[in-house]
């Protein structure tokens, strides 16, 4: 049961994490003509996770988790970026 809570946790942080390092190097290639607010795509990943562990796995324990994840990364990327 512990490990399929890590992994949930581990696989809800790593993919936001490198959409945000695609969408910087994307931005640093394109010379900042992508913009600050792309940098919540990040999330998006996250979101079908959430739609993964409830509907398909019926998994609600690591579902609240996806989703209580993608909220605190959606309130962290709102601070880093859009200051």
């Amino acid at each position: 049961m512990k490990s399929k809570v890590f992994s949930s946790v581990l696989l809800s942080i790593i993919l936001p994490v490198v959409i945000v390092v695609i969408v910087y190097l994307l931005n640093d290639y394109m010379s900042g003509e992508i913009g600050k607010k792309a940098y919540f795509i990040s999330v998006i990943p996250n979101l079908m996770l959430v739609r993964y562990y409830f509907i398909k796995r019926k998994d609600d324990l690591r579902g609240r988790l996806a989703l209580l994840i993608t909220f605190a990364v959606g309130i962290c990327l709102y601070f880093l970026f859009m200051k």
